[in-house]
């Protein structure tokens, strides 16, 4: 799943049944915009584990319009603050590229 496809996410797009999430939109140049294909409406498989997390982290949160993650102030989360605020870090710590 993209950056971008990951902090469009709506608790909405939890399947807790398959268990997966649904991709539907993403968060393109602070626009919310559906992908580009008919490719990129899928559904992405999770494991029962990280379906269990989200689902606890889902109800925390107003409805099933509402985004999963929301940045600091409440709106989208920003891709490059992500990118280099959690990720970078993440895989320097890892020992990663």
């Amino acid at each position: 799943m993209r950056i971008s496809e990951a902090i469009a996410l709506r608790v909405m797009d939890l399947d807790a049944q398959l268990p997966g999430v649904r991709v539907r939109r993403a968060i393109v140049d602070g626009q919310l915009t559906i992908p580009k294909s008919r490719y990129g409406l899928r559904t992405v498989p999770i494991p029962p584990r990280l379906a269990a997390e989200l689902s606890r982290f889902a109800a925390m949160r107003e409805g099933g319009e509402d985004l999963l993650f929301r940045g600091p102030q409440g709106g989208p989360v920003r891709p490059n603050n992500l990118r280099q605020r959690v990720l970078v870090p993440a895989a320097e710590r890892a020992g990663v590229p």
